[in-house]
């Protein structure tokens, strides 16, 4: 457990027996202890935020901690910042407190532990650790000469150290339900990447493990942009991949501490992959789930059922077919049981007809047209696409306005938040309320939602300001099993 001080700076405690971590001096090399908890110094300690954890600087002394090396026969010591090892901590609350990687001792000349416990990693074997020089890399188990090796890449080929005989770490599956393969962003890493690994001295960094294209091509990343892969099915060195996933721990809430370092880690929340259920081409509604994934609705079961990716908006087009705001911002439109680019546009909002629209990242309205993105001069934070496949907004001034082509006109003197329109059209005021467009002017009708989106027959349904999805029945709203983000309706 932990608790913060007004500086920002964190005790450590022993969620056993209540007592606090602390160096057994202030000095380079020193041991680390628990003990009981006192107003001392230097058991305050700067949690500076790494991807997937934190690493632990003693506030007095600015010497970090690093963690138990050469088999455990190296306690955890405090050393000099730009020495340490593979040094992130992960502080788990809750129902989290007993979750991640659990790492067993196995060897080469022994039989390993039977299949059911080991972590399957869905890449032909299992995922290891092994020390090398004083850093400990993440690999993949493999056989030769009947004997178990853990092995991996370095930089660009592989080495003959690659290869660790004798003893090693083996992930087990106990208390490792919660991970999951990440799509890596391109970007940095994230809070949810697990570091399974480091190396110290001059090249210090924190690994995590990854999964490239081949079957079998496990290896590591340090940055999020590359993963250091071998193929060992061809065992040939292959070129470091871009496009790869990362061990992560599915529940972005399985730790909270910050501490006080200004350094941000991003966030993103991507969809794990589970085993899903048949994937759907058509369906009358869409969402977009608190978890990121696209769910479409069954009539018959008045069940959502999840399909594959991670979306951030979605619209519905008249066909029943999706499009959508993927979590790297691209457009997206869903067929053959995936998301596939509508170009190369990244956008913060989509809507569609027959016609695509969406809003580039300036706030520009486009239509897709002849395979390229055309731009209607306007600024806009929400839009849908009227029947007769025009657009309509709502624009940065907040005014609801529609496309008049060439032009933009206003759509009576309404403000709001979102905008969903087919056969009526409706928004979401500035007081989150709904309004209803009648030709003239706009009604308000009783509710707090967030999002709406019309169906084909006229009737909206909406995400309430509790994320609950609601249908409207011409008095009231009715709510539907289920929690989302947005809404899409088949116009």
């Amino acid at each position: 457990d932990y608790m913060v001080d007004i500086r920002g700076y964190a005790k450590f405690i022993n969620y056993h027996t209540g007592h606090c971590l602390q160096p057994g001096g202030y000095g380079k090399g020193a041991k680390m202890t628990e003990v009981p908890c006192t107003q001392l110094d230097y058991q305050w300690w700067d949690a500076s935020p790494q991807a997937g954890g934190i690493i632990i600087k003693n506030a007095q002394t600015k010497l970090c901690t690093n963690p138990p090396f050469n088999w455990a026969q190296v306690p955890p010591t405090q050393v000099d910042c730009a020495k340490r090892n593979n040094a992130v901590f992960a502080p788990v609350l809750g129902k989290y407190r007993f979750t991640g990687p659990t790492w067993s001792f196995a060897y080469s000349d022994k039989p390993l532990p039977p299949k059911k416990d080991r972590y399957e990693t869905k890449s032909g074997d299992n995922l290891c650790a092994f020390e090398f020089q004083g850093s400990f890399v993440p690999g993949l188990i493999v056989g030769h000469n009947g004997l178990w090796h853990c092995g991996t890449a370095f930089s660009n080929a592989v080495t003959p150290e690659a290869f660790n005989k004798g003893k090693f770490r083996l992930m087990m599956r106990e208390q490792s339900d919660d991970m999951v393969w990440l799509p890596n962003t391109g970007k940095k890493l994230n809070k949810l990447n697990i570091p399974t690994g480091g190396f110290g001295g001059a090249s210090e960094a924190n690994v995590y493990t990854c999964r490239a294209g081949g079957k079998f091509a496990i290896g590591w990343t340090a940055d999020g942009k590359t993963c250091h892969a071998f193929n060992f099915a061809s065992a040939k060195p292959t070129k470091p991949a871009t496009e790869f996933a990362i061990l992560s721990r599915w529940d972005k809430a399985f730790y909270q501490l910050q501490g006080s370092a200004s350094e941000t880690i991003e966030q993103p929340t991507y969809v794990p992959d589970f085993p899903l259920p048949p994937a759907v081409k058509t369906a009358p509604v869409w969402i977009v789930g608190t978890d990121n994934s696209p769910y479409a609705w069954n009539p018959k079961t008045e069940r959502w059922i999840r399909q594959r990716g991670c979306i951030k908006n979605i619209s519905v087009q008249v066909n029943g077919v999706p499009v959508g705001i993927r979590c790297d911002d691209y457009v997206v439109e869903w067929y053959d049981n995936n998301w596939h680019p509508v170009g190369a546009l990244k956008a913060s909002d989509v809507g569609a007809h027959q016609i695509i629209y969406a809003i580039d990242m300036d706030g520009n309205p486009r239509q897709w047209a002849n395979n390229k993105w055309v731009p209607h001069q306007n600024c806009a934070k929400r839009i849908d696409v009227m029947n007769n496949n025009l657009p309509v907004i709502i624009a940065c001034n907040d005014r609801a306005e529609y496309l008049q082509y060439p032009k933009w006109a206003y759509l009576g003197s309404g403000s709001g938040l979102d905008i969903g329109t087919g056969q009526s059209t409706w928004i979401v005021g500035m007081d989150k309320a709904p309004y209803q467009w009648n030709g003239k002017s706009w009604i308000k009708h009783i509710g707090c939602i967030e999002s709406i989106d019309v169906a084909k027959d006229g009737t909206p349904w909406a995400i309430g300001c509790k994320g609950g999805i609601y249908r409207w029945n011409g008095k009231g709203w009715i709510q539907m099993v289920g929690k989302a983000l947005d809404i899409g309706m088949q116009p």
